[in-house]
């Protein structure tokens, strides 16, 4: 895959990237700026992280496709990422198992613009642990019969906006919990 440490520079990727379970990762303090064409697709199973931003301060602007079944995290932003804003631009996130859209202490700008739609498992939007970013889903986000709750908020003082949808036939776990 493509692994950002401590990256502080502007980085391109304008053509074709395919990367096939494997994933991208930015972290160690990353604060540069990465931008991904439409060109990019990540195409994940089990246990593999497409996408995983720990940390630091970088600015992605991603409009690929990704592509994730199974268990793990689709996408997981974590440890204080701090004020680089992170956009999912024109592409398709499709999740089916495994668990969604993760946000553990993550503190900037996400926008999700493109088509987003989480399925099956525990295949869901969780933003905990102290979150305080601002978090924008499009109309194009739905989330699908997760296992557990569709929509999880935990902590944090974030500006949340939801414009999709969300349905659960299944008694376990919350359609949303704030």
């Amino acid at each position: 895959g493509l692994q950002f440490l401590n990256a502080d520079g502007n980085y391109n990727f304008n053509g074709t990237t395919t990367l096939t379970d494997t994933g991208i990762g930015i972290s160690s303090g990353s604060d540069g700026t990465l931008t991904f064409g439409t060109g990019a697709s990540i195409m994940a199973g089990a246990n593999i992280v497409p996408f995983n931003l720990d940390g630091g301060t970088a600015t992605v602007t991603y409009s690929g496709a990704i592509t994730k079944t199974g268990n793990g995290d689709a996408i997981k932003v974590q440890g204080g990422h701090a004020t680089g804003v992170v956009t999912f631009q024109t592409g398709t996130i499709s999740v089916t198992g495994g668990n969604g859209l993760q946000f553990d202490n993550a503190d900037s700008s996400y926008n999700f613009n493109g088509t987003t739609t989480l399925n099956g498992g525990d295949a869901a939007v969780d933003i905990f642990n102290g979150s305080a970013g601002n978090f924008t889903f499009s109309a194009n986000t739905s989330v699908t019969n997760p296992s557990g709750t569709a929509f999880r908020v935990d902590g944090g003082n974030g500006t949340i906006t939801y414009n999709g949808t969300l349905s659960k036939t299944s008694t376990s776990g919350r359609l949303i919990d704030i």
